[in-house]
């Protein structure tokens, strides 16, 4: 099988073992609580988050934690085959795509200097090594690859990190995973 196979079949498997984790709410808490205390989040001014979607790390807490402490913070929205980040206010500033995810609305503004802040990174499966599987699009890699930042965090449950997970060469790797009982 080639990777992309490998990498299609995990995370449809990755998924479903996702998608079974009970108590959610109180482990994305916990994730929020080890974020905040790293030196990456207390040290940026800018934090480009992901709004969560179905059974993802719930991002509320860290989007309005962020904000509340004066941080600028960031959503994305998929335009084409492209992501960008746009600043927003509070979470009200956000509408629902055509998939069902909230993006920032058409008068939010664009991020265009990314120099101090820090990603918050969903993904469908992590490894020890800090590699990552997304949903299959490459939106994150290649926003990383085109965008220096302080940090590229993953946040996961920690059911969601393997021994090893397929990846190829343009995977970009996580600066650290945090999940509800470690960080790696």
């Amino acid at each position: 099988m080639s990777i992309l196979v490998d990498k299609k079949s995990f995370r449809k498997e990755a998924v479903k073992v996702r998608n079974s984790i009970e108590n959610r709410v109180a482990k994305s808490d916990e994730i929020a609580m080890r974020l905040c205390q790293t030196e990456y989040y207390n040290n940026a001014s800018e934090i480009l988050c992901y709004a969560s979607y179905r059974s993802e790390v719930i991002t509320d807490t860290i989007i309005n934690k962020a904000l509340h402490e004066g941080k600028a913070v960031a959503l994305p929205k998929v335009e084409g085959d492209k992501m960008e980040f746009y600043y927003i206010h509070s979470l009200e500033d956000t509408n629902i795509s055509e998939m069902g995810i909230r993006e920032p609305a058409d008068n939010c503004d664009k991020v265009t200097d990314t120099g101090n802040a820090i990603v918050i990174v969903p993904g469908t499966s992590f490894d020890y090594k800090r590699n990552r599987n997304g949903y299959g699009g490459g939106f994150y890699d290649r926003y990383l690859s085109a965008h220096k930042v302080k940090a590229a965090i993953g946040i996961a449950f920690e059911e969601q990190v393997y021994d090893a997970i397929p990846h190829d060469e343009y995977d970009i790797k996580m600066d650290i995973i945090i999940t509800d009982e470690r960080i790696y």
